[in-house]
């Protein structure tokens, strides 16, 4: 049987008929009738008919791991409490959007499939979801030239990454997309892209959105037909679209099993990688047994100080957040290492350093209220609150825009505010603390430039950037800004002194930041603080795979019947995780997972 390759997939879309959308029309044709779902409970594993373990195979043999920070692989085990026979059937590992897009597109090819993940539901961090040329980009003027934009990534990366994979993911994410698409509009969700900033941020248009849900709603009426229903992707766009997900599994047929871990992987007599040996729920050991493949899903390890260590040392700065996955201990790499898997040649890993505001609202207000406080204060008013939701969108299109001052505990400003949220992060960990303050006055609205929040959206003027800096929540003195935020009142003022010298002068000599965004701070007040600092998201870096995402041994061999998808699979980002592609990890881990599932199908 000839192999359906996705690298080869891919190559055969040009540049030409891949923008003329031929690929993309294609793609759609080809995926077939979506299944309807929604949320379901967390299932308890399967509790059918024990399977008879005789060509199983074992687990893998203990001894020492080839990475000190996975320890040494665990003794076999050869006796189950329980077994379940997958014969038939694909064994998924993990339950964020990387497991669930490979899951739901194979129910949606009429296959079997269970899923196992240790947590007692769906999980992800994040809210959006970037692909390069959806059709919905195409319509709203969101196209990207991917042979120029290609090579700048990959400058950014030092082309320490597979690049295979980048050219995969350049060419067919908008197909992927376009998948999700339709399940978006077959579940009533409204997908909006994000407008971005094209200056000398860069950023790509691409991130996508799924709003109209329960997190990610709508500013008023709820009516579709409705002139004021304008879609907002405040909180998290994601937390809406997963369960979906889950829900189209279970009722396509799908064995669910949260609150099941997974010790070690099974392998048959012949190497191949047909199962896995769990905790249930109840604490019982159940071996799944004779899957067709096994794909892992598991995502990063923020939590795991040892990998971190190891394998991402800026992480491990204790000037760092973490906190935010507490179940992303390494799972999915430890487990593949342990059944003879290479990790990813590409070294250090790349961290997703974010600089979030302290109460980790990507919207917050600069100022004392936060942003559900000043909502509150328009909510009789349909107009006035539709008006700032305009603006609060633009401004995170604006990545919170930065004409504002920035300093550092010791109040003296450090570097070029004008900086993508990824980089800066990573700028921050130098800074006292990890932890800095963004200063404004309410002139910043007038630097601000008129803009959308999304493509094809509503443009805030400036008289909706006025409701966005509430009057009410300032501070009425530099020295009241300075006690409340523990700043060094003097230093402080000599910053600000020189920052207002600069945009006087209408040329930054210290740090060189753009002469546009020099927003000078009005003496007069009132004055407005954001503290924000480093925050560990997720760890990119895993074991090593083909374009196939076949997990690959030290010798670059396949290791037969076992694949990774998202975060748990490697070379894909490099130096540091770039917003350039904002949502780009939701992006790779649906883009490939989409994949990987058509592939599997075919040829497992």
């Amino acid at each position: 049987m000839e192999r359906n390759n996705i690298e080869r997939n891919a190559s055969g879309l040009s540049r030409r008929s891949f923008i003329t959308g031929a690929a993309a029309a294609g793609a759609i044709a080809a995926m077939g009738a979506v299944a309807g779902c929604a949320p379901s409970q967390a299932s308890s594993p399967s509790s059918g008919a024990s399977a008879e373990t005789g060509g199983s195979g074992s687990s893998q043999a203990a001894g020492a791991s080839a990475y000190d920070w996975a320890g040494p692989a665990p003794e076999p085990v050869t006796e189950f409490e329980e077994t379940v026979d997958l014969t038939g059937q694909y064994l998924i590992v993990g339950a964020g959007m990387s497991g669930y897009a490979v899951a739901t597109r194979l129910i949606e090819l009429g296959e079997k499939v269970t899923l196992v993940a240790k947590t007692d539901s769906w999980t992800g961090i994040g809210g959006s979801v970037f692909a390069f040329n959806s059709s919905l980009a195409k319509q709203v003027g969101g196209e990207v030239d991917v042979e120029e934009a290609l090579p700048r990534i990959m400058e950014m990366m030092s082309h320490n990454v597979d690049e295979r994979l980048w050219r995969i993911f350049a060419l067919r994410s908008g197909e992927a997309m376009d998948w999700a698409c339709g399940i978006c509009e077959e579940e009533g969700l409204t997908v909006i892209i994000s407008e971005v900033e094209h200056g000398s941020l860069g950023e790509y248009p691409g991130t996508h959105n799924f709003a109209g849900g329960a997190n990610c709603s709508f500013t008023t009426d709820k009516d579709p037909n409705s002139e004021n229903r304008l879609p907002t992707t405040v909180g998290s766009p994601i937390m809406d679209f997963l369960p979906i997900l889950e829900r189209r599994c279970t009722e396509g047929g799908m064995s669910l099993n949260y609150s099941t871990t997974v010790e070690q992987l099974i392998k048959d007599d012949d190497g191949r990688v047909s199962g896995a040996v769990c905790t249930s729920a109840e604490g019982k050991t159940v071996g799944y047994v004779n899957a067709r493949a096994v794909v892992l899903c598991t995502g990063d390890y923020t939590m795991d100080e040892n990998m971190l260590k190891a394998l991402c040392p800026m992480a491990d700065s204790e000037n760092v957040y973490k906190g935010f996955l507490e179940y992303a201990t390494g799972d999915g790499q430890k487990l593949g290492v342990w059944a003879g898997a290479a990790m990813q040649d590409t070294m250090p890993h790349a961290p997703m350093i974010f600089s979030l505001p302290v109460e980790c609202t990507m919207g917050q207000s600069p100022c004392a209220l936060s942003s559900d406080e000043i909502r509150a204060l328009y909510e009789d008013d349909p107009e006035l609150l539709q008006r700032y939701q305009t603006a609060d969108e633009a401004i995170i299109a604006l990545t919170m825009s930065k004409n504002n001052l920035q300093v550092n505990a010791n109040g003296e400003r450090f570097n070029n505010e004008h900086c993508v949220m990824g980089y800066e992060g990573i700028q921050l960990l130098r800074q006292p603390g990890g932890k800095v303050f963004n200063i404004y006055t309410p002139n910043w609205m007038d630097y601000i430039p008129e803009q959308a929040g999304y493509l094809g959206g509503p443009v805030a003027t400036k008289e909706d950037y006025a409701l966005f800096m509430c009057p009410e929540g300032g501070f009425a003195t530099i020295d009241e800004l300075a006690e409340a935020n523990d700043l060094p009142a003097d230093t402080l003022k000599e910053t600000i002194r020189r920052y207002n010298e600069l945009c006087e002068k209408g040329y930054d000599e210290d740090f060189l930041k753009p002469a546009e965004y020099l927003c000078p701070i009005d003496e007069n007040g009132p004055f407005y603080c954001i503290p924000t600092y480093s925050a560990l998201l997720v760890c990119l870096g895993g074991l090593q795979t083909d374009p196939d995402l076949h997990v690959l041994d030290e010798a670059g061999e396949i290791i037969p019947g076992l694949y990774a998808n998202g975060s748990v699979a490697g070379n894909f980002v490099g130096n540091n995780y770039t917003t350039v592609c904002p949502g780009l990890n939701f992006g790779r881990s649906l883009c490939f997972g989409y994949l990987l599932a058509d592939y599997l199908s075919k040829n497992e």
